[in-house]
């Protein structure tokens, strides 16, 4: 059970001091502070999928924010080169009502050299959605 901050019917609020351990670490640190809201849906939703080069069509990671894809997707959504994300596709997804997401800010994230050195941040700062059992006829 999560220790967590009920907000609503159909939210609840987690953060470093209300962790989850419904997500790994490492998907709730994809969050900025690691703060995120996890939300069952009361009707079908429109969301987005960037993907490209080694991410797929159908994938975990989405937004509610259209996206233009290209830089200012990878900006937005900090989608470090490094995962092979080429950000060249924009996919719409409906995502059915009762499924349970996890939704927040997308976190920085730092972009390495081949040496493992800091050479530059993605801000992130957009809409990011993680939800764990994607089926691929939601994704058009």
């Amino acid at each position: 059970m999560c220790l967590a901050y009920q907000s609503g019917s159909e939210s609840v609020r987690y953060s470093p001091i209300n962790p989850c351990n419904e997500i790994s670490q490492e998907v709730a640190e994809s969050f900025n502070g690691a703060t995120f809201t996890k939300t069952t849906l009361t009707e079908d939703t429109v969301m987005y999928r960037v993907s490209g080069g080694n991410a797929g069509k159908v994938g975990s990671y989405v937004s509610r924010t259209s996206q233009g894809g290209g830089l200012q997707s990878q900006l937005d959504l900090a989608l470090n080169p490094s995962w092979g994300n080429t950000t060249e596709n924009i996919t719409k997804v409906v995502v059915p009502k009762k499924t349970t997401i996890y939704e927040g800010v997308a976190a920085p994230q730092n972009i390495y050299d081949s040496l493992g050195n800091t050479i530059g941040v993605l801000p992130g700062g957009g809409n990011q959605v993680y939800i764990p059992k994607v089926e691929a006829g939601w994704f058009k």
